[in-house]
């Protein structure tokens, strides 16, 4: 095997069991090597079951159980290419029923699950999914210090599709924004949402004083 192979498939088994990863990905830990040469190596690779091809241009090393390989988790594709970057940052997140149900103000299960994307255009990963989630465009760029202000807004103004298991909603709203910056949460409501959910923001807020 030349140094070349051996540096890639070192390098590769770096990348967590079940994390999938791209040649882009490759690139930046050995930079030196060309893409193409990358590819043929990770085509090698993939002949001899040492990785998977979950989809073009999508690879991972599978995981093993007692059971067999375990097939490459929706999560894991999700996390990988819609809602992190890779270090630590975030760039989409669930919104509706699914956020609603994680914060312990519904418990009916989405049909379709609504991620807000930096990455909305992007549609390989999600092609092969059974039932994908919707793509949807963010009114701003998404990033670690807005995602939770934008998540709250982006359900509130469409809040009527969703059944909701709290009796006074208002109250649990007002419970939930004081962990967030409510001055700053009124600010985005301002500039990017319908007055009605700014409405629903300030009457949460008012029951404070």
């Amino acid at each position: 095997m030349s140094k070349g192979s051996t540096l890639t498939l070192d390098t590769i088994q770096k990348f967590e069991e079940g994390t999938p990863f791209t040649v882009n990905d490759l690139k930046t830990v050995v930079p030196n090597t060309k893409e193409e040469t990358l590819r043929v190596l990770v085509a090698r690779l993939v002949n001899k079951n040492i990785l998977k091809r979950y989809d073009q241009g999508i690879f991972y090393r599978p995981q093993i159980s007692i059971f067999g390989e375990i097939p490459l988790s929706r999560d894991a594709i999700l996390k990988k290419f819609y809602l992190e970057d890779g270090t630590g940052g975030t760039e989409g997140y669930f919104m509706g029923a699914d956020f609603l149900n994680e914060i312990g103000a519904a418990n009916n299960l989405p049909n379709r699950q609504e991620l807000v994307t930096n990455h909305y255009l992007l549609k390989t990963p999600i092609q092969k999914m059974k039932n994908p989630p919707q793509l949807i465009r963010p009114k701003i760029k998404i990033t670690a210090d807005n995602a939770s202000y934008l998540q709250l807004l982006d359900t509130l103004n469409h809040l009527e599709r969703y059944h909701l298991t709290v009796q006074d909603f208002e109250q649990f709203l007002f419970d939930f924004i004081q962990d967030l910056d409510v001055l700053k949460l009124i600010g985005y409501a301002k500039m990017l949402y319908p007055k009605k959910v700014l409405i629903m923001i300030e009457e949460a807020a008012l029951r404070a004083i």
